[in-house]
């Protein structure tokens, strides 16, 4: 099978919810044959996501708008508009969005997979099942990605 070029309309994209998080996902591993996902956060003002380490990907964040704190291992950097950070697999990292107003970024999972998570943790949240505990099961045994008791180390 070969590759071939896909357009995402965000118009036609369901938005997810994912523990709080406005999610979108513009491209699965379906349309880039594995290869990466692309998703799209919107991080309430003081939201986030807690440390966690995927065992299989790499995850890029790109934020358009908004501020928003990374910690990934014993680093911790704030992005501002149009910055970039690279986390690899297997290193703890959570992400918190500063500032008054929602982080909006991107994502870029390699290789691709994950997003399906996003789509899990949705339908959870339709039939009212989205606890913390039923999250992080799903995570643990079906994407090979852990949530840790407590926040990242400095």
């Amino acid at each position: 099978m070969s590759l071939h070029p896909v357009a995402s309309h965000a118009e036609s994209l369901p938005t997810l919810d994912v523990l709080g998080t406005v999610t979108r996902i513009l491209l699965d591993g379906k349309q880039t044959h594995g290869a990466f996902s692309l998703v799209e956060l919107i991080v309430p003002p003081g939201g986030g996501i807690p440390a966690h380490v995927h065992h299989r990907e790499e995850e890029t964040f790109h934020l358009i708008e908004g501020e928003l704190d990374i910690t990934c291992g014993h680093h911790s950097v704030q992005l501002r508009s149009g910055d970039t950070y690279f986390a690899p697999r297997g290193i703890p990292h959570a992400i918190r969005a500063d500032g008054a107003a929602p982080a909006r970024l991107l994502v870029t999972i390699t290789p691709a997979g994950f997003e399906r998570f996003f789509r899990e943790a949705d339908e959870l949240a339709a039939r009212g099942e989205c606890s913390p505990e039923n999250v992080m099961t799903v995570l643990r045994d079906r994407y090979d990605c852990t949530f840790l008791p407590s926040p990242v180390p400095a």
